[in-house]
């Protein structure tokens, strides 16, 4: 391997350090800063994590900025700690039951007025998972600063967000891409006049173009568990054909291996042999395993909406994003009569009550499919 070579959650975690230090945290109030420095140096939290908690966290002082007159006119990285201490138990709740419902968009709304459209209608909502993930994070923050000496300049003595609870949704049955339904997607990308129909557009004759990356990516994801966000942080040099392995960053700073199956391994090597040279021209820098038609990595979001465009035309419904490959995968593997602690390994899963779900909604399908024709009188 060439020396000069730099894995790509490397150079990640690099541009995310760099993003966060020099653009966000400069655009938040001073006293966030020393919460961030110990959760990156005490903790070593990754930093795609601590950009999500400074969105949540500047979601929440853009919303004392706007509730009370005595902020309105000061910008958000001039709020001092005692902004934090205005916002009553009351004022708190209705953050989580009035504002986080629909919130301004501030993020699009700028690139839409810098582009002349208008902006005034872009708007958020989350749902009650996200506003929990939200709460945890506030706690967390409040937690901090409650927290350091009394001596210190940024401790403060008023906790509103503690005593919220939220409840997150209601746990619905796991959806999943059953083997039937996987081999229709893969026959279906082969041959998108089966997808597609006569429906003619340049999107789909491009699909066409691009049936063997798109086969090896659904075909990746079904056959390894492996995230959307390490699919695509894979380069070339993460897959040993001689060994069938494909080395992982894993979420949490993990580094992993995952086996590939013959027919995984041959759609890999029938894309990057053929398609990825001759429809993707990668220069001679680009070491990414998979490529958009701009001839660099391929984004996350490109997964995410090639996934579900495939899986609706089969399937027939909304919702089924490559995270529903991963759940397809350790249902399957379970029903192979693979052990929870297996699979837990297979798929790099820190807390094996995740798959105890996956094993209790496959055993209650055993169960409906045991005692639908049982006869009381034999």
């Amino acid at each position: 391997m060439d020396n000069k070579y730099t894995p790509f959650y490397e150079i990640k975690e690099k541009q995310q350090k760099t993003k966060l230090y020099d653009e966000i945290l400069p655009a938040l109030p001073i006293f966030c800063v020393p919460f961030f420095k110990e959760l990156d140096r005490l903790e070593g939290k990754s930093y795609s994590s601590l950009i999500g908690y400074a969105s949540d966290i500047k979601i929440y002082l853009k919303w004392i900025k706007d509730s009370f007159e005595e902020y309105q006119d000061i910008p958000i990285e001039k709020l001092n700690i005692d902004s934090l201490c205005r916002p009553k138990i009351s004022d708190v709740k209705s953050f989580f039951l009035d504002y986080l419902p629909e919130y301004p968009d501030e993020y699009h709304m700028e690139r839409a007025r810098e582009k002349g459209m208008k902006s005034e209608h872009i708007t958020l909502a989350n749902s009650k998972t996200t506003a929990a993930r939200k709460l945890a994070t506030l706690k967390r923050f409040y937690h901090y600063f409650l927290n350091l000496e009394s001596e210190n300049p940024y401790h403060i003595e008023h906790d509103p967000v503690s005593a919220i609870k939220q409840q997150k949704d209601k746990r619905k049955p796991i959806k999943i891409i059953d083997g039937d339904q996987i081999a229709k997607i893969i026959d279906g990308i082969e041959s998108p006049d089966r997808l597609f129909g006569n429906r003619k557009t340049k999107r789909e004759a491009w699909t066409k173009r691009q049936a063997i990356r798109d086969i090896a990516i659904n075909t990746l994801l079904a056959g390894t568990g492996m995230r959307v966000s390490e699919l695509v942080g894979l380069n070339l040099q993460d897959i040993d054909f001689d060994t069938d392995t494909v080395h992982l960053h894993r979420k949490g700073g993990k580094n992993d291996t995952v086996y590939l199956s013959e027919e995984t391994k041959a759609v890999l090597l029938d894309y990057i042999n053929n398609s990825r040279k001759q429809d993707y021209q990668p220069s001679d820098e680009e070491n990414a395993l998979f490529l958009s038609r701009k001839h660099t990595r391929i984004s996350i979001s490109a997964v995410e909406r090639m996934v579900i465009k495939y899986t609706q035309e089969v399937i027939g419904e909304k919702g089924y994003t490559p995270h529903k490959y991963r759940s397809s995968f350790a249902t399957r593997a379970l029903k192979s009569g693979n052990s929870i602690k297996t699979v837990q390994s297979a798929l790099s899963h820190s807390d094996p009550t995740v798959l105890i779900k996956y094993y209790q909604q496959e055993n209650e399908e055993e169960k409906k499919e045991a005692f639908k024709n049982f006869d009381i009188r034999s």
